[in-house]
């Protein structure tokens, strides 16, 4: 009997360490996996691993994060421009879905009842998918999609056709033929053309002008009409190569075994490398150089609008000095959400609300945000108003309310030390913070639902993460979110440190979209007159 309990009790503690062996907490800093090394693990507020940063020997970053929910897949290829032709959009719609190898994608994801989306975002394509029908259909899938993405076979023509051409349309009534100008990814810039200009030119003033992100990835028609099946193919060669640029965040239930998985994702990551050389991206260096405008000159950026009762933006933002701190990130982002993000924000109620302001901005809305998509060492802030009428979008206006939102920081600076004011901003600054954390602790708990929606969260949410160069770092952000607590707590005005520390009294950049008639009928008029070149 005693040897039945021993050898029952051996087949136990094999069964365990075999259970074990598939988990990601017996992984080790810089250890071997096929062709993937370790670089980071992830723990939940238990302490238990629920994630991991790996890199492929070509560069790329591969992370793995365990939720319960089906396998899925969001993935990303860097497709920096320097011009507003939209190749990076051509190649978004037909890697997705031309070709052999992108209509098989289609095909199979119908038939393994599974969902994806594609999409421009900034500076990158995105690709994401989850499978209906388990793991092994998942790899199926993501074989299917690396064909489809790293080894595309779309022809000239459907280049052409997909993205800008001149096609013939017929009268329903009398079938009268006529030509337009037509593309899937033409007709869908075509929507809202000019009125992001301002926001790319204010970009063009923070980041520089060769910085990437002051071009709009997705395209620009003036410029689209211009490109031709040659480029795109160009375009993609030259992006579409596994390596730094590209990367990959998996979800997998707890229950799958983590290390096959990342075999198996690594043996497919190395069937497409043609990568023989390794450029790696230091840390605390910026992803792009940038070289800031050295004046502070308004710009006005007028869009083509049928009507001039229609509304435009203004924008500012300030090219920020680097930092090494999480805990500065966070709190330089909970300024700018008590600032100016939403109803309940300073300069909401300064100068929105007709019921408190002192000032008159126009706007009936106003939105803060810390960019840290050139790296979180490198962080950009901008504030937005939005909604204003035209009488409110000129030069003079403009300035006025660049004014006003520095003088607002200014106040917010020269708060004393257990005053009123101190003491209302930091309640504010403290719900802020304590909704945001209990958000994120649900919001990384839950399936990212890769293939339903568009959101990066998770890409720019890891990438944050990097900032912290520990091999086991906190998915919650727990330590940063204990600092930020512990400074909240501070009797000094922590806010004018902060404000100091990046500079944020000194006079930000500024621009403005403009509805303009005039340059609405301009338009139309050029497209007459293609049409009549073409025929």
């Amino acid at each position: 009997m005693l040897k039945g309990i021993t050898f029952i009790s051996v087949l136990l503690a094999s069964s365990l360490l075999y259970s074990q062996d598939k988990k990601l907490d017996v992984l080790r800093q810089d250890q071997k996996i096929a062709d993937v090394t370790v670089k980071h693990l992830y723990s939940a507020k238990d302490s238990s691993i629920i994630g991991a940063k790996f890199e492929h020997t070509s560069g790329a970053p591969i992370y793995v994060l365990q939720i319960q929910t089906v396998p899925q897949v969001f993935m990303w290829v860097d497709t920096t421009s320097r011009s507003n032709n939209g190749l990076a959009h051509a190649l978004e719609h037909l890697l997705a879905g031309k070709g052999t190898t992108g209509r098989y994608v289609n095909l199979l994801r119908d038939m393994r009842l599974s969902i994806s989306k594609a999409a421009t975002i900034d500076d990158y394509n995105m690709y994401s998918f989850s499978s209906g029908s388990g793991v092994a259909a998942f790899y199926e899938q993501f074989h299917a999609w690396l064909n489809a993405l790293y080894l595309s076979d779309f022809t000239d023509v459907e280049a052409q056709r997909e993205f800008y051409h001149f096609g013939v349309s017929r009268d329903p009534g009398t079938s009268t033929p006529s030509l337009i100008e037509e593309g899937s990814v033409y007709d869908e810039m075509q929507t809202g053309v000019g009125t992001s200009d301002y926001y790319f030119g204010l970009n063009q003033r923070v980041f520089g002008p060769n910085n990437p992100f002051a071009f709009y990835n997705s395209g620009v028609p003036s410029e689209m009409r211009k490109v031709h099946a040659g480029d795109i193919r160009h375009f993609y060669q030259e992006h579409y190569r596994l390596g730094p640029t590209t990367g990959f965040v998996f979800v997998l239930d707890p229950n799958e075994d983590a290390i096959e998985f990342i075999k198996h994702i690594s043996s497919e990551l190395s069937r497409i490398n043609h990568s023989s050389t390794q450029h790696d991206l230091e840390p605390d260096t910026p992803k792009y150089p940038t070289s800031p405008a050295r004046d502070k000159i308004i710009s006005l950026f007028p869009f083509p609008s049928e009507s001039d009762s229609d509304r435009g933006d203004i924008r500012f933002g300030w090219s920020l000095p680097t930092t090494d701190s999480a805990v500065d990130i966070k709190f330089l982002q909970l300024l700018f959400r008590v600032l100016a993000d939403g109803e309940k924000s300073l300069l909401y109620r300064s100068s929105v609300d007709s019921r408190t302001r002192n000032f008159d901005s126009g706007a009936n809305q106003v939105e803060g945000s810390i960019f840290l998509q050139n790296s979180p060492h490198y962080p950009a802030a901008f504030v937005g108003f939005s909604g204003l009428p035209i009488k409110y979008l000129n030069v003079k206006h403009v300035d006025e309310l660049r004014s006003q939102v520095v003088e607002t920081m200014k106040k917010v600076a020269s708060m004393k030390p257990g005053s009123k004011e101190l003491a209302e901003f930091n309640r504010a600054a403290k719900s802020e913070a304590l909704a945001w954390r209990r958000s994120q602790s649900v919001w990384i708990k839950n399936s990212p639902r890769f293939g339903e929606n568009y959101q990066t969260d998770w890409k720019e949410y890891f990438e944050y993460l990097d900032i912290n160069p520990a091999f086991v770092q906190s998915i919650g952000d727990e330590s940063v979110w204990d600092g930020v607590d512990k400074r909240l707590g501070s009797p000094k005005n922590i806010w004018a440190e902060v404000i100091q520390r990046f500079r944020l009294l000194d006079m930000p950049y500024g621009t403005a979209s403009v509805p303009s008639l005039s340059l609405f009928k301009r338009e139309e008029v050029s497209r007459q007159e293609r049409i009549s070149d073409e025929l």
